[in-house]
């Protein structure tokens, strides 16, 4: 492209005005900016106005919640702030602590099923036993053990039979005899040794259970329900909040990918006592769209020059859109 479809442009008002000149400046889509540096380090008296940039960190916050919750909020175009970082901060610490709270009960209920399911599986081994499970563990003198055996150890319990414990099973399949042994507390060690050496696995009965195998069975059943319906109130209400927050962050997104831009532009502002500026090169053929777009803003100035007016820089040969700011 040679240098006459090319032209400087150089953007210009007091310092004041900063805020309002960045807003302008990241709407522009046709201009390739001049970092600042380039003019402080050879002009005495100039300064690049600098500050810091919360909005990749937000952003990525932003990012950490799409990934963890599984969706992409789509951002709103946003030409002009609206919020500003600090709502737009507040707004995601909201939505993360809201999806957060609803995640845990989520958990926390989850695991009470998952609570409730293992101690029905258990009583439901035993519903051969017509004793209720209380009056059992409630025994001073005789300890007994819930558990499974694989079938070849029930096998080999007949080598003990001289040894002080009794054993019951209750349910089997082709492989393990869910069942229970007593003995005393004299020699509980020993029979818990027996056992142990057979492959024997325990299984503990949670204090909650009571009443007969066949009764708590019955009384847990009921409770599962009533926990998987709570669970399943609150994957509701995590549905819907899911959406709410899909719709709120894609307002907060494109305000932060919008104030992002602005702060990001500050690398090319070169400030001069109570005037800054920023320079770059445009399309001769955009010329008339960022006049347009400059003239929007009453309180900037734009000055259009050849592209090689300023000796400090060496105007490109070519334009192409990855060069724009």
């Amino acid at each position: 492209m040679a240098l006459s479809k090319i032209r400087l442009a150089v953007i210009s008002t007091n310092k004041t005005n900063a805020d309002s000149a960045l807003a302008s400046f990241a709407n522009i889509h046709c201009f390739a900016p001049v970092d600042a540096i380039k003019f402080v380090d050879v002009v005495h008296g100039l300064s690049a106005l600098s500050d810091e940039n919360p909005c990749p960190a937000y952003l990525g916050e932003i990012a950490e919640i799409e990934k963890k919750f599984s969706f992409l909020a789509e951002p709103k175009i946003v030409k002009t702030s609206t919020m500003g970082i600090i709502k737009a901060k507040k707004a995601i610490d909201k939505i993360k602590t809201e999806l957060s709270d609803l995640v845990n009960k989520r958990n926390e209920k989850k695991k009470e099923l998952d609570k409730y399911e293992e101690a029905y599986k258990q009583v439901k081994t035993l519903a051969g036993l017509n004793t209720p499970l209380e009056d059992i563990f409630s025994c001073d003198y005789v300890y007994a053990r819930f558990g499974k055996l694989p079938n070849d150890s029930v096998e080999k319990l007949e080598f003990y039979q001289d040894k002080p414990f009794i054993f019951k099973s209750f349910a089997e399949d082709k492989n393990y005899s869910w069942c229970m042994y007593f003995t005393s507390k004299e020699y509980e060690r020993e029979v818990d040794n027996i056992f142990s050496s057979l492959f024997f696995e325990r299984f503990y009965i949670p204090d909650f259970v009571h009443g007969t195998p066949k009764q708590a069975a019955m009384t847990l059943a009921d409770k599962k329900g009533k926990i998987a319906k709570e669970l399943e109130e609150i994957e509701t209400k995590i549905t819907n909040a899911l959406a709410t927050a899909s719709e709120e962050l894609s307002e907060v997104k494109g305000e932060l990918q919008f104030l992002n831009r602005v702060n990001a532009a500050k690398k090319y502002v070169v400030v001069l006592g109570s005037k800054i500026s920023i320079s770059g090169f445009v399309r001769s053929k955009d010329v008339h769209r960022i006049t347009e777009m400059i003239k929007s803003n009453p309180k900037l100035g734009l000055e259009i020059m050849p592209a090689d007016a300023d000796a400090r820089l060496i105007p490109p040969k070519i334009l192409k859109k990855e060069n724009f700011y």
